[in-house]
């Protein structure tokens, strides 16, 4: 398994609507191949997402698209530029 993970930091007067966004995009995450996300909320205006593939090509299949939507639906509500980390899955239990 393949991890991409993002660090964003947003707006939290926005909570309600960033994550009503991200439920109304449900179809075109499930379309990018994705076999999970999971969205960690680790502080005010702070969360951490998780995105699964099965390789790292199909992550990389995906990043145009994600970085569109990123760019097109979320940027607006950062207040700082997001971090990224990705890699192969090494332990699992």
């Amino acid at each position: 398994m393949y991890y991409r993970i993002t660090k964003a930091s947003w707006d939290s007067t926005k909570r309600e609507e960033i994550f009503a966004i991200m439920d109304s995009m449900r179809d075109r995450i499930i379309a990018l191949g994705v076999v999970s996300v999971n969205e960690v909320e680790i502080g005010e205006g702070q969360s951490i997402t998780v995105g699964i593939y099965n390789s790292k090509e199909d992550a990389d299949k995906a990043s145009a698209e994600v970085s569109k939507m990123v760019t097109e639906d979320f940027a607006q509500y950062f207040t700082a530029p997001p971090e990224i980390f990705e890699g192969e899955s090494v332990w699992t239990l």
